[in-house]
């Protein structure tokens, strides 16, 4: 009997394994049907007609075609495909190697580039009007206006994820330490050996509570020096674009307070006073960010100051 259940229990961490390594993957293997599909912002302009994609802005393709010139890797502008998603962050998947490519999904309020495109655009709150001539208004239309390089910098900063070797952390860690941890808890005697019943369970039990809080340190540690890294090279890139991933930053914290006071206590839930995302697991602070995009912009500054007095 002893037998078949840890052949059963075998069979179902297999499974698990498995499962959990197609579904880190998918997104990253065919990025337009598990990512784009999904986090694509669509707009229905007649109750007749389905929801239709919106168009990404011809500027975003420009500056796509300009980082990608300032990479040295104008050739991979084909195998990287540019929408607008339904939120306020950016977000990618795949990569230029694979062979679907990749895919970026830009925030939507990059369709705005002055004042006048957000009023225009007819935003509400809980279908509210928002009165843009008020202090709070014009606080959150200045913060939903993208700049040229506030577009070149979050380009920078997603190309570096997709560029990169992301992926080959993101996908099969998460399936490994699945499987690490059934082979040290349920098939390591010398680490775990056979004692009574409920001693052996629960002794098993505190060691797949253990390893999984290890493995959301480890992961969450992964993720922000991914985040950190894609900051700073895009950054580097250009001393526009780190001018520009102040700036972003700076509005992003500006919107998020305007937003903790439009969604009321439920605003306060999610942002703090000074526009932190209160339950952020997985990117650094926002003011961290700006700290080491300050930095960047320091050390071009005075570089190209170093350059005149020479």
């Amino acid at each position: 009997m002893a037998s078949i259940r840890q052949k059963l229990l075998k069979i179902t961490v297999g499974i698990a394994t498995g499962a959990t390594f197609v579904i880190k993957a998918a997104p990253h293997v065919l990025p337009e049907r598990f990512c784009r599909n999904v986090t694509e912002w669509k707009s229905q302009s007649s109750s007749e007609l389905p929801p239709s994609a919106v168009p990404v802005p011809e500027r975003c393709q420009v500056q796509l075609k300009k980082v990608l010139k300032r990479l040295g890797k104008e050739d991979e502008e084909d195998k990287i495909k540019l929408f607008i998603c339904n939120g306020y962050s950016p977000i990618s998947a795949g990569a230029v190697w694979l062979p679907a490519g990749a895919v970026i999904g830009l925030p939507k309020f990059f369709l705005f580039e002055k004042e006048a495109d957000v009023i225009a655009s007819g935003l509400t709150f809980k279908n509210r009007a928002v009165n843009w001539k008020s202090k709070l208004g014009g606080k959150l239309a200045s913060s939903l206006i993208a700049s040229d390089d506030n577009v070149a910098f979050l380009i920078g900063h997603e190309l570096s994820h997709i560029q990169g070797s992301d992926l080959l952390y993101d996908v099969p860690i998460a399936p490994a330490w699945l499987y690490a941890t059934y082979k040290i808890t349920f098939e390591n005697q010398r680490f775990l050996p056979k004692t009574p019943g409920i001693v052996n369970f629960s002794a098993r039990i505190i060691v797949c509570c253990l390893s999984y809080l290890v493995y959301s340190i480890t992961t969450r540690q992964i993720k922000l020096r991914q985040e950190f890294a894609a900051d700073k090279n895009a950054a580097e890139l250009d001393l526009s674009m780190a001018l520009g991933g102040v700036d972003f930053t700076l509005k992003r914290l500006h919107l998020n307070s305007v937003l903790r006071v439009l969604y009321g206590e439920e605003g306060k839930l999610m942002f703090s006073e000074k526009g932190e995302i209160l339950k952020n697991y997985t990117h650094p602070k926002l003011t961290e960010r700006l700290r080491l995009l300050e930095e960047v912009v320091h050390k071009k500054l005075a570089g190209v100051q170093d350059g005149s007095q020479s």
